[in-house]
């Protein structure tokens, strides 16, 4: 009686695991395998064909997403010229979008540009400019424009 016992309380603890297991398996893949690890620092050798920034190693992110990463610097500045972050997207275990995120932040200004590079539509670039002095709303501009923004800037050397 008592082996029946021990054999009942096995499979209960095992049926609880399985349970939890598939309660909890889309979180616990996360937690294993991180979203987007394969586009990460280890991608970098494919964006170098393809002329897109490289993630720096020294790039921190806290992102959990199944389908979005974004990584940024550890100490990011609050003013000035800076590459401010690198955002993917990712679906169907496929990167679609690779987009860096560029500010100038000074006293009475705020300017945003954004490139990216879009993998679903066979690697078109769209880049946009916003200035706080023009309005609410950001334009697209062409690649070469973004370049001549970055240049001005000084981020261009960053490839």
């Amino acid at each position: 009686m008592k082996y029946w016992k021990k054999d009942n309380v096995k499979y209960f603890i095992l049926s609880c695991i399985a349970v939890v297991f598939l309660l909890t398996k889309n979180t616990l893949m996360n937690f294993l395998f991180p979203p987007g690890q394969n586009y990460g620092f280890d991608y970098n050798s494919v964006r170098i064909k393809l002329g897109i920034n490289v993630l720096p190693d020294t790039w921190v992110t806290n992102d959990k997403y199944k389908n979005r990463k974004v990584w940024h610097p550890l100490n990011r500045p609050d003013s000035g010229y800076f590459w401010d972050a690198k955002e993917i997207l990712i679906e169907d275990g496929n990167i679609i979008y690779d987009g860096d995120t560029y500010l100038h932040i000074g006293n009475e200004i705020y300017e945003q540009l954004t490139l990216t590079y879009n993998f679903s539509s066979g690697g078109d670039w769209e880049c946009k400019y916003f200035n706080s002095h023009e309005g609410t709303a950001g334009k697209s501009i062409t690649k070469f424009q973004a370049d001549s923004i970055l240049i001005d800037w000084k981020l261009a050397t960053l490839k």
